[in-house]
């Protein structure tokens, strides 16, 4: 009988944390950004892998737009908003004045 609950008690725990580990992450820790990739497009996360690769961190408020891709980003510890268009081509929008 002990044996049996000691393999039940393997069965789950080992069941309970593969399930842990497949759910993806819900917060980055090193940006503390959400990234909520599920909401995500396929060309909206491209945008966002091609912003990362040019540097740009803590990239959020990704929204597809007639231009192309538009986000919120961090480069060189300033805020910008930035649009990738279709080409994977990003670009600083400048602020309204």
């Amino acid at each position: 009988m002990r044996l049996l609950i000691a393999v039940a008690s393997a069965v789950l725990a080992t069941t309970a944390a593969a399930r842990v580990n497949a759910q993806p992450a819900l917060w980055d820790p090193g940006t503390g950004v959400v990234p909520a990739q599920a909401d995500m497009t396929p060309s909206e996360k491209a945008a966002r892998s091609d912003l990362e690769a040019a540097g740009y961190s803590q990239v959020k408020d990704i929204k597809s737009g007639p231009e192309g891709i538009t986000a919120k980003a961090v480069k060189e510890g300033k805020e910008v908003a930035v649009v990738v268009d279709s080409g994977g081509r990003i670009k600083e929008l400048r602020p309204e004045q």
